[in-house]
C-alpha cells in the first residue's frame, strides 16, 4: 500500500477581492496517484475540447452564476506525470455585505458541496481502500482599506486512532492578503476504516 504523498490533491488559488464582493483569480490543481487514476479514467477517450467543456459544466454547477475561462490539462494521458488542471473564475458575489463589513468565506474548494458523513448515527463502517493527502491553499488579495476582524488560527483536529490528521493554518501578509492553508491526510496504515463503536479489524 502507498504512502499517503503518494495519492495527493494539491489545490491552490490565487484570488482578488473587489469591495462590491466579487471574487476573481487563478485556480491550479494537481492529482498524484489513485487521485489522478479516478480522474484519467473519467477522461480516457475523450478530445480535450469536450474534457474543457465538462470541467467547466462541474465548476459551473458548484459555483453558481460564475464564468469559467483558460482551462488547461496536462499529463491527462500520462500516468507517470502529475495530472495538472488550471483555470481562471470570476465569481460574482462571493463575499457577502453586512453594513461596512465584508464576509469572506475561505473554504473556496468546498463551496456549495454537500457534506460528508453527515448522518447523525452512523450503521455502518466507513472503509477507505487507500491512503491519501490533500492540501488546500487559498490566497485573497483584499480590497483597498479592508483588514480582517479577529482573525484566529483554527486548532488541529486529530480524529479517532490516528486514522485521519487534519490541521488548517492561516496568515495575514502585509500587502493585504488573507492566506488560508487547509491539510488532510490519511494515516500510514493502509487501508482503514472509522467504525460505529472500537477499532477496524
Amino acid at each position: 500500500m502507498s504512502e499517503p504523498a503518494k495519492s495527493a490533491s494539491n489545490r491552490s488559488a490565487s484570488f482578488r477581492l473587489d469591495d462590491a464582493g466579487n471574487l476573481e483569480g487563478d485556480v491550479h490543481l494537481e492529482y498524484t496517484g489513485h487521485a489522478a487514476t479516478s480522474r484519467r479514467r473519467e477522461y480516457q477517450g475523450e478530445e480535450e475540447a469536450h474534457l474543457q467543456e465538462q470541467i467547466r459544466t462541474v465548476l459551473t454547477e458548484q459555483y453558481g452564476g460564475s464564468e469559467i475561462i483558460s482551462i488547461h490539462l496536462e499529463n491527462a494521458a500520462d500516468p507517470d506525470r502529475p495530472l495538472l488542471i488550471s483555470y481562471h473564475i470570476r465569481l460574482p458575489n462571493y463575499a457577502q455585505r453586512t453594513g461596512k463589513r465584508l464576509f469572506v468565506p475561505i473554504s473556496f474548494f468546498q463551496r456549495n458541496l454537500p457534506a460528508k458523513f453527515s448522518a447523525s448515527e452512523r450503521k455502518y463502517p466507513v472503509y477507505f481502500s487507500y491512503p491519501w493527502m490533500e492540501s488546500d491553499k487559498v490566497d485573497i488579495e483584499l480590497p483597498k482599506g479592508y483588514e480582517l476582524d479577529h482573525a484566529e488560527l483554527p486548532a488541529p483536529i486529530p480524529l479517532q486512532d490516528g486514522g485521519l490528521t487534519n490541521y488548517a493554518r492561516a496568515s495575514i501578509r502585509y500587502s493585504g492578503s488573507y492566506s488560508a492553508r487547509e491539510n488532510w491526510s490519511s494515516a500510514n496504515k493502509g487501508a482503514f476504516c472509522f467504525p460505529r463503536i472500537g477499532t477496524c479489524s
